[in-house]
């Protein structure tokens, strides 16, 4: 799509011109708000989304290619396939969205350990805690400091208050134990059937290659 042959050839021989121009020009209007630096071509060349080199062999710097995505980042939504009228879904809520739209765990692995999977729900659940940790020591300061006999009702009241808002606690951390546990448990048990095949795989590899004959040198017969 980086070739004007290219977009000579949609708009003269395809049968459905508006819905097939569309979706490319709305496809290069996305690279002409990606690519903005150098660094942005730079990596596109390196992941092979854009060409290092045109069909005469000269060289596609980020000055040329910016001359030709530049007009695709004045089109109008009217102008490009409906597909590009709003913008990406970031691959967090793609994963989140596939766990009720698709019946999958995730869409995309983002973490490839345990690890790092595990300290997505642990950062913020450890910060909870410390908060409620400070709001629980406020409370027995506050009942340490409180008159018997000049604030009794709000005595009370504030001990009532304290007492559930403990219990919730406690609760709270309980339910947040049990859901990492869980959460290892099942990624544990859902990660089992790929692990066995990768398993049987390797095995079924190695037999092949002490089963199977040299491929040079002279054998003598026995």
């Amino acid at each position: 799509m980086f070739s004007r042959a290219f977009w000579t050839y949609v708009h003269q021989h395809s049968t459905d011109e508006k819905d097939l121009s569309g979706a490319c020009a709305g496809f290069m209007r996305s690279y002409s708000h990606l690519i903005r630096y150098q660094s942005d071509f730079e990596k596109a060349v390196t992941e092979h989304l854009i060409p290092s080199e045109d069909n005469n062999g000269e060289k596609i710097t980020f000055e040329r290619c910016a001359r030709f995505i530049a007009p695709f980042a004045e089109l109008e939504d009217n102008q490009v396939s409906p597909r590009y009228h709003y913008g990406e879904l970031r691959l967090t809520r793609l994963n989140v969205c596939a766990r009720f739209l698709l019946g999958k765990l995730t869409y995309f692995h983002i973490n490839a350990q345990w690890a790092s999977y595990l300290k997505r729900y642990l950062t913020p659940m450890i910060t909870t805690f410390a908060i409620l940790s400070v709001v629980l020591n406020a409370m027995q300061v506050a009942l340490a400091a409180q008159d018997l006999q000049r604030m009794p009702q709000a005595l009370k009241t504030l001990t009532t208050a304290s007492w559930h808002f403990s219990v919730a606690v406690i609760i709270l951390a309980a339910f947040g134990i049990l859901f990492i546990l869980s959460g290892a448990m099942f990624i544990f048990i859902h990660e089992q059937p790929f692990a066995i095949k990768v398993l049987k795989e390797k095995r079924q590899k190695n037999a092949g290659k002490r089963l199977s004959p040299p491929s040079s040198g002279v054998v003598s017969p026995a």
